[in-house]
């Protein structure tokens, strides 16, 4: 949060829109989030694309809601979720 907060009030530099900077700064700090682990990735990885949508930093509202929920819509998003629950399934039974 404090990567987010540092990097959000810094100017944006010459030929980077506000919007971009601050997508900048989320996105960043997803990252560090990532690597120090304070919460599950998940976590981390939801709240950045939630902070993102709520803001609305990709266009209009209904494009930010949109932008945020396409992930789910696509098959092999959920191809690669059924493999890990396999995987884990094999994993507990043996």
């Amino acid at each position: 949060v404090l990567v987010a907060l540092v990097l959000w009030f810094i100017p944006a530099p010459e030929g980077l829109s506000s919007n971009a900077c601050h997508f900048l700064s989320i996105f960043l700090a997803v990252v560090v989030g990532l690597i120090l682990e304070p919460f599950p990735a998940a976590l981390v990885g939801f709240a950045g694309v939630s902070i993102v949508a709520f803001l609305g930093l990709v266009g209009n509202p209904k494009e930010s809601i949109t932008w945020a929920l396409s992930g789910f819509g696509n098959s092999v998003i959920w191809l690669i979720f059924a493999a890990f629950m396999f995987a884990l399934g094999y994993k507990k039974t043996g």
